[in-house]
């Protein structure tokens, strides 16, 4: 009776395999299944540590001529231009451009520094979701105030509102200039439906 002794192991995660047969044809097709099989399964491990998970989404800016970061993001199936400005106190948007986004403001008592040199008390603005390439943030917090005076920042398109410093200190917003990307960190999954964001693009 033919015979055949196969032992597999393993040296730093890659399958080896080495056997003693007394018949090779008759052998052969299921060696050859076997190292297929290997393959297969190197082929995947690799895979699964070239794609690791990532908690940060990244997304392209443009710069104005006068060198401020512009994205764009979606609100009420709105496209909006946003400047990315580090030094603002508050996230604004841009009074004039409410109606058009379709969003309503409230009184508040928030007061900014940013594009500019004074200091303003605003109205709060009430965003239930702002989706930025394709995560959705819920109630981001924003007050609204008139930018006419820096309209210039976005060029000759201007821009509907800006980014400040708070929403980019809370994801943790790393600025890639050399590639033009901000990254940032995916926000908290909640059940609440309080002040939290969740990601539109988790299938």
């Amino acid at each position: 009776m033919d015979k055949a002794y196969i032992k597999i192991t393993s040296a730093n995660g890659v399958p080896s395999l080495s056997f003693s047969i007394s018949n090779k044809e008759k052998i052969m097709k299921m060696i050859s299944g076997i190292i297929i099989g290997a393959l297969l399964f190197v082929a995947n491990v690799s895979l699964g540590e070239a794609a690791p998970k990532t908690d940060r989404m990244t997304i392209p800016f443009s710069i104005s001529k006068t060198g401020h970061m512009l994205v764009t993001v979606t609100i009420n199936d709105k496209k909006a231009r946003f400047v990315v400005d580090t030094a603002a106190g508050a996230s604004v948007i841009h009074t004039k451009q409410i109606k058009f986004l379709g969003l309503k403001t409230t009184k508040g008592n928030a007061k900014v520094r940013g594009l500019g040199t004074s200091t303003h008390t605003m109205e709060n603005v009430n965003i239930p979701i702002m989706t930025i390439g394709k995560t959705q943030y819920r109630n981001p917090f924003f007050v609204a105030l008139d930018l006419s005076h820096v309209e210039i920042a976005g060029d000759k398109d201007g821009f509907h509102g800006l980014i400040g410093s708070p929403f980019l200190q809370k994801y943790a917003a790393i600025i890639n200039y050399e590639e033009r990307t901000i990254s940032l960190k995916y926000p908290e999954q909640k059940d609440s439906k309080t002040n939290k964001a969740i990601k539109s693009n988790k299938e």
